[in-house]
Formats: C-alpha cells, sequence, structure tokens
C-alpha cells in the first residue's frame, strides 16, 4: 500500500508537528510547521500546482515553492535561487546578482529566466543543474573553476 506523504502529517496538531522538526534539528520549526500544515490541509494538487499558489501560503516563499516543485515533478522548468545558484551566476559574470534570493518578484523573475537559459543552453534539466552547482559549491569549492569552465558566457 502506498501512502502520500501529505496525508501522514495532515492531521497531526501544529504543535506536535513543530515538536517533531525540532526532534529532527528543523530550525525555525513553528513558522514550517505551520506552512507544512496549511499546504496539507489546502485542495492545492501538490503534482500540479504552481508555485504561485504554494506562495499563497503563509511562510512559503518563492524559493521554497519552486525548490518544492523543482525536486518533486519530472523536468519541472524553474530556479530555487539559494545561494549556490546566484553565486554561481555571479561568478559567471552576470550583473547585478545578489548574494541572497531576492524579495522582488520581477526581480527573482529576471534572475530565473537567466538560469533557465542556461540549463537549455546545456541541454540538462534544472533539477540536474540545480543538485550539480550545489554539489560543488558546498562540498567540493575547489571544482568550481572546472564547473565554470564548462558553463563559461561565450
Amino acid at each position: 500500500m502506498c501512502v502520500e506523504p501529505f496525508s501522514l502529517v495532515k492531521d497531526i496538531p501544529i504543535n506536535e508537528l513543530g515538536e517533531r522538526l525540532k526532534l529532527n534539528g528543523i530550525g525555525c520549526y513553528s513558522n514550517k510547521a505551520k506552512a507544512i500544515h496549511d499546504v496539507t490541509n489546502s485542495d492545492f494538487d501538490l503534482k500540479s500546482c504552481t508555485a504561485s499558489d504554494l506562495t499563497s501560503i503563509w511562510g512559503i516563499g518563492p524559493k521554497t515553492a519552486r525548490c518544492f516543485i523543482l525536486h518533486s515533478r519530472k523536468d519541472a522548468e524553474c530556479a530555487g535561487l539559494d545561494v549556490h545558484i546566484l553565486a554561481f551566476l555571479n561568478d559567471l559574470g552576470y550583473d547585478k546578482i545578489p548574494k541572497s534570493t531576492p524579495g522582488s518578484e520581477k526581480r527573482y523573475n529576471e534572475i530565473e529566466r537567466i538560469f533557465l537559459d542556461i540549463v537549455k543552453s546545456k541541454n540538462r534539466t534544472c533539477a540536474e543543474l540545480d543538485l550539480l552547482i550545489w554539489r560543488v559549491y558546498s562540498q567540493h569549492p575547489n571544482h568550481k573553476k572546472i564547473l565554470l569552465k564548462c558553463f563559461e558566457r561565450k
């Protein structure tokens, strides 16, 4: 029998969910418990809802919404603009890329478009490039030059 993960947490009270998150080392556990509770009790189909749908939930911003979509759907075309992706774009020489996730939806979309264009130019999926960048920038920073050479701007 296959159980949907969110059905397991749907009926857990927020305070108990928060305690479980805390026990597992999750920071900001009260806020995350509220967001998880609200998502699981929404009418969204989590296999097809949009980033905009997800950001309508308190506590879910554009990066979180896109990361959920990116890593839960095959061939999703979006970018979770975390510090690693932003540093990668900066290292490639793109102008005015912030060091942290942009708060403006307009700016987020502009930077996301740059990332999506890179993905298409290299015939990869967004999730593949996201994971590659995360691995290099967080675990193997000595490999940055090799990665950047593969993606250098012409």
